[in-house]
Formats: structure tokens, sequence, C-alpha cells
């Protein structure tokens, strides 16, 4: 894949994965038994939110491989921060798997339960809720880590892969939801993730804007 290419896979991959996770849909049903008939429905289009964003996901890692060549593969910060872009991404594809697929296939299956059967899926709801919780804050880790890595190693090196501007930017968002995160400013909750998505997308519009002028 050349660099324009990547650029604008990049570029595209984050737009799209900013406005989808806008478009990540919310039960709001009162009681266990409302939520597992509202399943039966899929939800309406949150198995498809959630299976667009874990492809989008996966292309941006493919674009991200672009940086990594202009980076300098054989350097070990650059690596490593491939290899941490991965581990955060996987943990964002299984917590996306459980949020789009699992949770509701389960729930569906109790929307004609009785109610002794019927506490049976709040006990497996509040044990994928954690499952869920701990993947996405493993995305958030793994990602902003490699953010931080990119950005360490395009302050550094030799002058030809040298990007200052495009290092500050990403110690920037690779440091802001560590912080947040951390202090406990960044609720794992579809708002609170989507304001990591959000910066995020702003990486990987530098990423893709550096690529683009680099391959002009």
């Amino acid at each position: 894949m050349t660099g324009r290419a990547s650029a604008v896979l990049v570029i595209a991959a984050s737009l799209l994965i900013v406005g989808f996770m806008a478009a990540h849909p919310t039960s709001h049903a009162p009681t266990l038994r409302d939520f597992a008939v509202e399943a039966t429905g899929g939800f309406g289009p949150n198995a498809l939110v959630h299976g667009v964003l874990v492809g989008l996901a996966a292309l941006l890692c493919v674009g991200f491989l672009a940086l990594a060549d202009a980076l300098g593969w054989r350097r070990l910060v650059v690596r490593a921060a491939v290899v941490s872009l991965a581990l955060g991404t996987v943990c964002g594809v299984f917590a996306g798997g459980i949020n789009g697929f699992v949770v509701p296939t389960t729930a569906a299956a109790y929307a004609e339960a009785d109610d002794a059967t019927l506490a049976a899926l709040g006990v497996g709801l509040r044990f994928a809720r954690e499952a869920n919780a701990t993947l996405a804050r493993g995305d958030v880790i793994g990602v902003s880590a490699a953010t931080i890595l990119f950005g360490l190693a395009a302050l550094r090196g030799a002058a030809s892969t040298r990007r200052p501007v495009l290092g500050i930017v990403g110690l920037a968002l690779g440091v802001a939801p560590l912080a947040l995160l951390a202090a406990g400013r960044l609720p794992i909750t579809v708002s609170g993730f989507g304001h990591f998505v959000l910066m995020q997308g702003f990486w990987g519009i530098a990423v893709g804007v550096s690529l683009l002028r680099r391959s002009m």
C-alpha cells in the first residue's frame, strides 16, 4: 500500500470510527425483562455499529503500519508502538464483540423466561459489563501507549524520519486519556469511551495528513 493510500485509509477510518461511535445505540429498558424483550430485536443497529467499528479498527491498524514504515521499523520504539497498538485493538475488538453480539444474543434467550430464571440473566449481564469494562480499559491503555511511543519516535531519530509536530500531537493525545483514566475522569461508558475515540480521531487525522504530505 502506497503512502498516499495509507494516508487516505487512516483519515477515512478515523472519521468513520468517530461517526459510528456517535451512533452507538444505548438501551433504556427499565427492567431485565424489558431488556430481554428488547434484545429479541437486536437493539436496532447495535450489531451493525459494533461490527463496523471492529472492521474499521482493523483497517486503522493496517494504515498505521505505513507510519511504522516511515518512522523506521528497525527502531525498538516503533516496534513497541505497533505491538501496543495491536494489543489495544484486540482488547477493543473483544469488547465490541461482547456488547454487539454476546449480550444481545444472551439476553434474547431470556425473553420468555420466568422470574426465577430471569435472575440468572442479571448475573450474566453484570459479568459481561465487568468484562467489557476491563477490555475497554485495555483498549485505552494499549492504544494510548502506542500513540505516545509513535510520538516519541516522531520526535527523535534521523532527520529523514523526524516529525516534531506529529510527535508533540502524539504525546499530547496519548498522555491525555491515560491521565484522565488514572484520575477517574474517563468513565468506561458510551459517553466516556466516545471522548477517547474522539481524541484518537484527531490523532488519526494528524497521522494521515503527515503521511500525505510526505508522499507528495
